[in-house]
C-alpha cells in the first residue's frame, strides 16, 4: 500500500510537472505571463493555464473582461462575454486543483472532496459550452476550445481514477490530457476576432 501511495504520489509531481512546462513557469519563483494572458490583453481568453512556483500558490491567466473584438455585433458580445466567464470559471478551479495537487493527501476525505468540487467544474465547464451556438465568426475558435474541454473533461475522469485506485499510469494519463487542454485553449484563444 505503501508503494502505491508514493507511485501514485509521483503520478501528481508529474501532473505538477507538466503544468510547470506547459505555462513555461519550470524552476521559476516569480510568475511569467503564458501566451494566452498576452492573448487576453486584446481579446478574451479561454485560457485555463496555471502557473505553479514551488513555493507559492500558482497564479492563472485570467481573462481580461473588458476586451471585446472590434465591430462585433451585439451576438458576438454576448457569446464572447460567455467564454469569458466560462474561462474565468475554469482558470479559478484550475488553480484550486493545481494547489490541492501541490500536496497531494490522498487518504484525507476533504482534500478528495475539494479535488472531485474542482474535476465536476471542469466537466460542468465543458457540458456548457457544448450547450453553446457560436455566431458565424467564432466557429472555428469554439471548435477549438470544445477540443481543449474536452481533454479537462477526460483529464477529470483520469485524475479522479488515479487517486480512487492510487495509479500513477491515470495521473499519468490525466497531466497529458492537462497539458493538451491547455494548448488547445490557447490555440483557440489566438483565434478569437480582434
Amino acid at each position: 500500500m505503501v508503494k502505491r501511495v508514493g507511485i501514485a504520489f509521483i503520478g501528481f509531481l508529474v501532473i505538477i510537472a507538466i503544468i510547470n512546462c506547459a505555462t513555461g513557469t519550470e524552476g521559476q519563483n516569480e510568475p511569467s505571463e503564458s501566451p494566452a494572458a498576452a492573448a487576453t490583453s486584446t481579446a478574451p481568453s479561454a485560457s485555463a493555464s496555471a502557473q505553479v512556483a514551488p513555493s507559492e500558490s500558482p497564479t492563472l491567466a485570467e481573462p481580461n473582461q473588458k476586451s471585446e473584438p472590434s465591430g462585433a455585433t451585439a451576438e458576438e458580445q454576448a457569446f464572447a462575454a460567455t467564454i469569458v466567464h466560462q474561462s474565468k470559471t475554469m482558470a479559478d478551479s484550475f488553480r484550486r486543483f493545481a494547489e490541492l495537487a501541490h500536496d497531494p493527501k490522498f487518504f484525507d476525505d476533504t482534500w478528495k472532496l475539494n479535488v472531485a468540487v474542482e474535476l465536476a467544474t471542469w466537466r460542468t465547464t465543458y457540458s456548457e459550452a457544448q450547450k453553446l451556438t457560436p455566431p458565424s465568426a467564432f466557429e472555428p475558435m469554439h471548435q477549438k476550445y470544445l477540443d481543449g474541454l474536452s481533454k479537462f473533461n477526460d483529464a477529470s475522469v483520469h485524475v479522479a481514477q488515479g487517486i480512487d485506485d492510487l495509479d500513477p499510469d491515470a495521473l499519468g494519463t490525466a497531466a497529458q490530457k492537462i497539458q493538451d487542454g491547455n494548448q488547445l485553449i490557447q490555440e483557440a484563444t489566438a483565434m478569437l476576432p480582434r
